[in-house]
């Protein structure tokens, strides 16, 4: 488990850095700050992190497969990888378009991450548990993880990146992301009696409950100030991950009670 969070964390620092390579321009106009921006960092210099972490996640991902089991967390370690790349980088560059983009995300840092997770300590081929509750994630991150773009309109639009504030405006976006801050919760209750799913229903639907009022809270705070500002982004992006780790949580408290 520990060489899985390891990979994990190493995993994320190469998507970040490769993001900021492919982001530099939009970043200009967007986060000005920003070590790419500034010129405290070369364009090669990230790159080169990139690369080094991302081989080296992969290298410790190897350690996180249980001896003689399947090799879960490398298959999802190594699709997530090539979603993130995607979701940066041309020809594809799937952050071009809201769904997409969200799609990606929500692939490599929702479903992915849990099922990996769940294949350091078993298999995740005989079982439809750990994808059902990555599933819940899966749909989180599609709508939530636009909480981002609120604050790159200028960028992305000079860019052609079509998020939902550049092209349904700030108002309009913010009622279409909120909902995705709070519904698919309501799906840990609705799996509480799902086969194989440990740990008791009482326990998921406690759960999924206070997920519930906690997306409500950062929901209404997106579509009561869709400019709000906390550092680089909305509030509600830093409510995003507070969700997740909310939501992991409660995976991992169920599961083990």
């Amino acid at each position: 488990m520990l060489a899985g969070a390891a990979a994990a964390a190493l995993l994320n620092a190469a998507s970040n850095a490769l993001n900021a390579v492919a982001d530099r321009r939009a970043d200009a106009a967007n986060k000005p700050d920003r070590p790419l921006v500034s010129g405290a960092l070369g364009p090669g210099q990230a790159g080169g992190l990139a690369a080094i972490a991302g081989a080296a996640g992969l290298a410790l991902a190897s350690a996180a497969t249980p001896p003689g089991g399947p090799p879960g967390f490398v298959l999802c370690a190594l699709a997530a990888g090539l979603a993130t790349a995607a979701y940066s980088c041309r020809p594809l560059r799937l952050k071009r378009w809201a769904w997409r983009a969200g799609a990606s995300i929500a692939l490599a840092r929702g479903l992915l991450l849990l099922v990996a997770g769940w294949a350091t300590v078993g298999s995740v081929v005989r079982t439809a548990v750990p994808w059902a509750l990555g599933g819940v994630f899966f749909l989180f991150l599609v709508g939530a993880a636009a909480t981002k773009d609120f604050s790159d309109v200028e960028g992305d639009r000079a860019e052609g990146v079509r998020t939902w504030p550049v092209t349904l405006g700030a108002e309009r976006a913010s009622r279409r992301v909120a909902p995705f801050l709070v519904w698919p919760w309501m799906l840990f209750a609705a799996a509480a009696w799902l086969p194989g799913l440990p740990g008791s229903p009482a326990l998921w639907v406690g759960g999924s409950a206070s997920l519930v009022l906690h997306g409500a809270f950062w929901a209404r705070a997106l579509v009561r100030d869709p400019a709000a500002r906390a550092g680089e982004n909305h509030p509600s992006w830093r409510g995003m991950y507070a969700l997740m780790v909310h939501g992991q949580a409660v995976v991992a408290a169920a599961s083990i009670a």
